[in-house]
């Protein structure tokens, strides 16, 4: 078994059996004998999984097989166990019950301890997780809903500490930027009270309160009725339109405030398709960064 070092340690324990050898020359000589010895074989190998160590300690020893056969050795009833250090080979103890295997290493018993082992892993994985999102919802639905009371910025501040300490995610923080857009609106005749009130009718389109996903600000305007202009085809009113934007996943301010703009041109042309107005300037300011105002608990 020498031909097994140095990959493998071999343990002899028992002589189970010797039988004759036939004398197949018919010449006198050396009796030859075949030896069924027990044996414990230890090697090493480094796994993160038990399964995983089984297979690296088969794939080993099959690797010796066609040697050992050339030297008339045949390995079989393989079992297996599991050692933790070179120190916890089990020298004198062989469990005689256990699974015999036939030609190569049958983990039976093995892979439904780590099924079973496995399937508390991943539960308590799994339980751990859920708790991580419960204490992070929590902690911001109390942000989101003033539970917490004082300055937002400074409240979020200790919240997203509180959930760093605990090895949770930050708060996703976002840049506020302000865009404020001048254009001239066409609204037909009337009265200059006329001509405004049609302006803002027409200019509902852009006007929100609620920011969501698809509109992530709040956006109002209002007339400059000093500047209207009257001619024959009607009024052209002067408005006034502010967008108030809190964008996250920018780098800089200067991204931030492009992107704005560019958000803030593209509702506009939403909302004011197919009128004939006239956009004078586009301004977009960065006004601080900070953690977002618009959390949600489900989301982050």
């Amino acid at each position: 078994m020498r031909l097994l070092q140095p990959a493998m340690a071999v343990y002899p324990k028992h002589v189970i059996d010797v039988t004759p050898m036939p004398n197949e020359s018919d010449q006198p000589g050396p009796q030859r004998y075949r030896i069924t010895v027990q044996v414990t074989l230890q090697t090493w190998v480094t796994a993160t999984r038990q399964a995983d160590a089984y297979e690296a300690a088969r794939v080993i020893v099959e690797s010796h097989l066609p040697g050992l056969a050339d030297a008339g050795i045949t390995l079989t009833g393989l079992t297996w166990r599991a050692a933790n250090g070179a120190d916890a080979v089990p020298l004198d103890d062989i469990d005689a019950g256990a699974r015999a295997v036939a030609g190569a290493a049958q983990l039976t018993e093995f892979a439904d301890d780590l099924t079973a082992a496995t399937a508390v892993r991943d539960a308590a994985v799994q339980a751990f997780a859920d708790l991580r999102r419960s204490i992070r919802a929590r902690a911001v639905r109390g942000l989101v809903d003033d539970e917490i009371g004082g300055i937002y910025q400074q409240t979020a501040e200790r919240v997203d500490r509180f959930l760093v300490d605990l090895g949770l995610d930050r708060l996703p923080r976002a840049h506020h930027v302000t865009v404020v857009a001048d254009l001239t609106l066409p609204v037909g005749t009337g009265t200059a009270r006329d001509a405004c009130d049609a302006a803002r009718e027409v200019m509902r389109a852009a006007t929100t309160s609620s920011p969501d996903e698809m509109r992530p600000w709040t956006a109002y305007g209002w007339t400059i009725p000093e500047y209207a202009m009257c001619d024959e085809d009607g009024w052209r009113i002067p408005w006034r339109h502010e967008y108030d934007m809190r964008l996250r996943g920018h780098a800089t301010s200067d991204d931030a405030t492009a992107a704005a703009e560019a958000l803030a041109r593209a509702d506009l042309a939403r909302a004011l398709a197919g009128i004939d107005y006239a956009l004078v300037t586009v301004t977009a300011s960065a006004e601080a960064v900070g953690i977002d105002i618009y959390l949600d608990p489900d989301r982050d």
